[in-house]
């Protein structure tokens, strides 16, 4: 799970609360560091904030279901 967002404090709830599910869980603060941890991690699931530092929250999903494998999503 990739969860992106620039306030440290909902980054760390949202990733505490996963990780006590047992979910594998990364975080980033900024749209360009979600870019680059999906790219590499390849997360099932990507949480995001609408509002980020650079590249926000809905030009980062554009981007992402951009270059994806179509079988992936529906």
């Amino acid at each position: 799970m990739l969860v992106g967002d620039d306030d440290i404090i909902v980054r760390e709830m949202i990733t505490t609360r996963f990780k006590a599910f047992g979910f594998s869980v990364v975080g980033a603060n900024d749209g360009a560091q979600v870019l680059d941890l999906a790219a590499h991690h390849h997360p099932n699931i990507i949480v995001l904030d609408r509002i980020m530092p650079g590249i926000e929250g809905v030009a980062v999903l554009r981007m992402l279901k951009a270059n994806r494998p179509r079988t992936t999503f529906p």
